[in-house]
Order: structure tokens, then C-alpha cells, then sequence
């Protein structure tokens, strides 16, 4: 009987004993993808908080983080910043340009800004390169400046603690040596809602006037569109030019200029003779269309009208 209540203990202990074994196993296992996948240790031991973001120093902006203890009174040893998308091209570590910490979120002392393994975490924790500022406390700021301004995001990045002077009985009692954190982060600005409204214009390549006095419409010889002449809309404002090659006009507009929005803004007349009276950009008919670089017939001038506009920005209704 004896015997029996004998080994009957021993394999109590024995199966006691795996289960201790398998728990401390698995806190050591590190996180997939080396930590970067944020799969992480959620635990009440340290708060994090966003305490001011985008503060402009120089031509830079700063974000400051209070970090403390929570329900373990240990505090940190220090902590890491993992390489989190910022944005989709952009990550922390492509942004980060400065660190520093500070025990009373007012006198501060800089950190090297570098990227490594943490060699203290690597086989609990995550073997991949961390951003550490190496200093901890019950009570700490953390500062990063960045090289553009962000938006604030919501448990979007990413970091490692370390706990300092850690004991048996809190490593016992579930907590960790070390582990990621999520809290509120830079991201991208929201894109602003652009409004705008349109000057319209008709315009003439420069030449000759069709008649004078009378209409400012004009017309260019073939001779001087081989060459390039100017492109004017409401008389005097310089859009572009226009020139004549290997059988087409090409148009370029420039200074925000643009075609308004439909089927007919380029129309052409060729004339073998020089043109007289007011003419009718409606029903010219060597080429009328959108393209800026319509193929045109041999003559010897051409009439070029154009119907353009140009944006200019608005307040958006509300």
C-alpha cells in the first residue's frame, strides 16, 4: 500500500513538473517573424502614453511617450522601438532622426539613434533590429524626433520592454523579463480635401489679326508655326505654343493651363490665302477635336483656337 501511494506521489510530481517546464518554455519562445509581427505579450505590467506629438523643433517633430510601471512595481531596464510602418512607404526607422529620454519629462538627455539586436532579448523575446534607448525607471519619457509631420494613429506602433531587477516570484507570478507593447503612434496625415473652380479662357496662336480693327482673334503662317509661335488666351496671357511638324500641330500648354473638358477644344482652319473678317471658330473644318497633336493638311496659314481653363483653389463647402 505504501508503495502504491509512493509512486502514485512521484508521478503527481512528475506530471507537475512538465506542465512548470512547458509554461516557462513557452514564455521564451519568440515572437513570429523574429517580433516584427506584433505578435506580442499582452500584459498590465507598463502603461504607455502619447504625452505630445508633432512639437516642431527646427525643421523636425518631436513625439514624447510616458512610460510606467504598472501592476509590477519594477521598473524598466529599457526599452526598444520596432521598425513599424509609419506609412505605406515608410517606416520608423526611415523617419527617425533623434532620440532622447527623461525622467521628469523635462530635462533631457540624448540617445544614440542606432538599429541592432538586443542581444538582452533575443532568445525570450525577438531577434530582430530594435531601435533601444538604454535607460529605465518606475517612471520614464521617451522622446523620438521625426523628419515630417504625422498623424496620430491608434495602437499602430510598436516597442519592447525590458524590466530591470526582475525576481523569481514575478517571473513565477506571469510576469515577463521582456515584451511588445502596442500604443498610439505617428501615421500617415489624412489626405486634405482639395476644392477648386476653373478660369475659362479662349485663346489664339499669335500671328496676324483677322481684322483690325475688330476681333483679336489671329492666325500664323505656316512659316512662323515651323518655328513655334506663342499661344495667347484672353489676348495677353501666355499659355504656351504651337508649332507646326511633319504634318501636325503640336500644342504644349503650360502654367496650369489645361483643354476644357470637351470634344471640340482644338479646332483649326487651314487657309491657302490670307483670311479677312471675323471668323467663326465653330465651323472651322480642318480639324476640330482634343488632341495636341492633330494632323493637319499643307496650307499656307492656319487659324488656331483653342477653348482652355485653369484651376485655382477654394474653400470646400462644408
Amino acid at each position: 500500500m505504501k508503495k502504491t501511494l509512493f509512486t502514485l506521489a512521484a508521478l503527481a510530481l512528475l506530471v507537475a513538473g512538465f506542465s512548470i517546464s512547458s509554461c516557462n518554455k513557452s514564455e521564451e519562445m519568440l515572437a513570429p517573424n523574429g517580433g516584427n509581427a506584433m505578435n506580442s505579450v499582452s500584459t498590465p505590467e507598463f502603461n504607455v502614453d502619447l504625452v505630445s506629438n508633432n512639437v516642431v523643433s527646427g525643421s523636425n517633430f518631436e513625439w514624447v511617450w510616458k512610460v510606467t510601471a504598472g501592476s509590477t512595481k519594477t521598473g524598466l531596464s529599457h526599452f526598444n522601438f520596432t521598425d513599424f510602418d509609419i506609412c505605406e512607404a515608410t517606416s520608423l526607422r526611415d523617419a527617425l532622426v533623434g532620440a532622447a529620454y527623461s525622467t521628469d519629462g523635462i530635462n533631457w538627455t540624448s540617445s544614440t539613434v542606432s538599429w541592432a539586436v538586443d542581444k538582452s532579448q533575443q532568445s525570450q523575446c525577438t531577434n530582430a533590429e530594435v531601435m533601444k534607448i538604454d535607460a529605465g525607471a518606475s517612471t520614464i519619457y521617451y522622446k523620438l524626433i521625426l523628419n515630417e509631420e504625422f498623424g496620430v494613429g491608434e495602437n499602430n506602433a510598436t516597442g519592447l520592454f525590458k524590466r530591470g531587477g526582475g525576481s523569481k516570484r514575478d517571473r513565477d507570478a506571469g510576469y515577463k523579463d521582456c515584451g511588445f507593447l502596442t500604443f498610439d503612434g505617428p501615421t500617415c496625415l489624412p489626405e486634405e480635401e482639395k476644392c477648386y473652380e476653373y478660369d475659362t479662357e479662349s485663346a489664339w496662336s499669335a500671328g496676324s489679326r483677322y481684322q483690325n480693327p475688330g476681333n483679336w482673334a489671329t492666325y500664323s503662317s505656316a512659316t512662323d508655326l515651323a518655328n513655334g509661335v506663342t499661344i495667347f488666351a484672353g489676348q495677353t496671357i501666355n499659355i504656351g505654343t504651337a508649332k507646326l511638324v511633319n504634318g501636325s500641330i503640336e500644342i504644349t500648354l503650360t502654367g496650369g493651363w489645361e483643354l476644357q473638358p470637351n470634344t471640340d477644344a482644338v479646332k483649326i482652319q487651314g487657309y491657302n490665302t490670307a483670311p479677312s473678317g471675323n471668323p467663326a471658330p465653330g465651323q472651322f473644318t480642318t480639324y476640330k477635336g482634343s488632341s495636341l497633336t492633330p494632323s493637319v493638311s499643307s496650307f499656307n496659314f492656319y487659324g488656331i483656337h483653342l477653348d482652355v481653363r485653369k484651376a485655382y483653389e477654394v474653400d470646400c463647402p462644408e
